[in-house]
């Protein structure tokens, strides 16, 4: 757990040695320290403005050291105090733009001396808006590792917190039943105790003989039925009535024979002049 930030600590560091950039390396801004060493604190143009703008960068740092101690990760965000700073005397070498991470804007001011100072002119007017659209492009970029940060926080607090004790509950054993062996207990020296006579009563009727199978049936089985047993019925059986729509069935004849009176009557045809004479072949 990172601790805060002494004002007075900070002020010891800068009114003698803010030239040189202590303060910003005891306050964790270690480009910015390193910025001040090779450049005698920005010609001492930033060693001046430290010397009022000193709480302020104070506060702020220590507001992201509490929220760092509580989870919750800040996004890297740039000060507007801080671009101008570096755009005021240094503006037309775009210092303001390699600040904000804009390094092509960086190299066309210091090759071309701030758009021979037209360009320095406008970023001091439109500053403000400059920095809260680098900050806002800042946290859309870092949003998803912020929140997974915090949640791994949250997870790993949870994790390492004990469970809250809570009521051990030991339920009686029923009544007539030996006492039950705990989890990890020896059990009882002498063994466990008999039941007592009269806890477990006996089913009706007792108990079956070893052996298995089924127990004979109470009784005997009832005869077979003996032939005659059961007289025929009385009477016979009436015919079958015919149905309602069909005519009576009428006994089948047989076809007739051919008798000698017929036979006569087929030769008397045949020699009667009548008929036509048989040709022959």
């Amino acid at each position: 757990m990172a601790g805060r930030k002494s004002l007075i600590v900070s002020y010891l560091f800068c009114i003698p040695f803010g030239w040189l950039g202590l303060h910003h390396f005891y306050l964790g801004r270690l480009g910015w320290g390193l910025t001040y060493l090779f450049s005698l604190g920005l010609l001492g143009w930033g060693w001046l403005c430290d010397l009022i703008r000193l709480p302020c960068l104070v506060a702020g740092i220590n507001d992201e050291i509490d929220d760092l101690n509580h989870g919750h990760r800040r996004p890297p965000q740039k000060r507007l105090d801080d671009a101008y700073i570096l755009v005021l005397p240094f503006g037309w070498l775009g210092l303001h733009h390699y600040y904000l991470e804009r390094v092509c804007w960086g190299i066309l001011y210091t090759f071309t001396f701030g758009i021979f100072g037209i360009g320095w002119l406008v970023d001091i007017i439109r500053m403000p808006c400059l920095v809260a659209s680098v900050n806002e492009e800042l946290r859309r970029r870092y949003a998803p590792r912020t929140v997974a940060a915090a949640t791994t926080v949250v997870i790993t607090q949870q994790q390492q917190q004990p469970p809250p004790p809570g009521p051990v509950y030991q339920y009686p054993p029923p009544q007539g039943y030996p006492p039950q062996p705990q989890p990890g207990y020896p059990p009882p020296q002498g063994g466990y105790p008999p039941p007592q006579p009269g806890t477990y009563p006996p089913p009706q009727g007792g108990y079956p003989p070893p052996g298995g199978g089924y127990p004979p049936p109470q009784g005997a089985y009832p005869p077979p039925p003996q032939a005659g047993a059961y007289p025929p019925p009385s009477g016979a059986y009436p015919p079958p009535q015919p149905q309602a729509g069909y005519p009576p069935a009428q006994e089948a004849q047989p076809p007739p024979m051919y008798g000698k009176e017929q036979t006569s009557e087929f030769h008397q045809q045949s020699a009667s002049p009548s008929a036509p004479p048989v040709e022959k072949y």
